[in-house]
């Protein structure tokens, strides 16, 4: 007797920062970590993380390494209050009503780890210290070894940035959905040949 292939489980991926939330949890991070710092006395550290900053804006440093050194002296802290504030309820909506017809929901997001803890109510793939980021092909092959794990598969993917063309391109999606794209993810989108939906929210004119 053969055996019946399981069915998989349809996955709705979620991109966190610009997407479920108006905003970025590193700057966030960074600014909770700096008064957190000032307020304990170490200025030293909180003078390290804003030079840090300073370089990443003067291109003086990279993204990743602005990040790594504000986690050094930072470390892990709670800004799930400050993320949940943020979160765009046209979103919720959206991947709740997925959800009501027995979707998985996986964030999926650059942001450490950490920084989503109590923040969501979902699963998520996320960046570690230490680690390459989860971001564009990284991100890929992680919500790829989540799927595989939980016998799922991509379905619907929902983001605001051409740096998750990676999803948006694998082959059996239902559907894209663009959350207050920049006129440059929109034409990259385009040019890669992804059909997409914008979803419109308050904050995005």
């Amino acid at each position: 007797m053969v055996g019946r292939r399981k069915t998989l489980t349809p996955t709705v991926i979620v991109d966190f920062d610009g997407t479920l939330i108006a905003g970025n949890s590193l700057h966030i991070y960074m600014r909770r970590g700096v008064l957190t710092l000032l307020k304990k006395g170490r200025i030293v550290k909180a003078g390290k993380v804003c030079a840090a900053a300073l370089a990443r804006v003067s291109r003086l440093t990279t993204h990743l390494k602005m990040k790594e050194t504000a986690f050094r002296h930072i470390g892990e802290i709670d800004i799930s209050g400050p993320l949940r504030r943020l979160y765009r309820a046209e979103v919720v909506d959206l991947i709740e009503e997925y959800r009501s017809r027995g979707y998985n929901i996986l964030i999926a997001s650059a942001a450490y780890t950490f920084y989503l803890r109590g923040a969501i109510d979902y699963d998520c793939v996320a960046s570690r210290p230490g680690e390459p980021e989860c971001r564009s092909e990284q991100k890929r092959e992680k919500v790829g070894e989540w799927l595989a794990r939980n016998h799922s598969e991509a379905a619907v993917v929902v983001t605001d940035h051409y740096d998750d063309l990676p999803l948006m391109t694998i082959p059996v999606l239902e559907r894209v959905y663009l959350v207050g794209p920049s006129a440059t993810t929109v034409e990259k989108c385009r040019a890669a040949g992804v059909r997409f939906e914008l979803l419109q929210t308050a904050d995005v004119v």
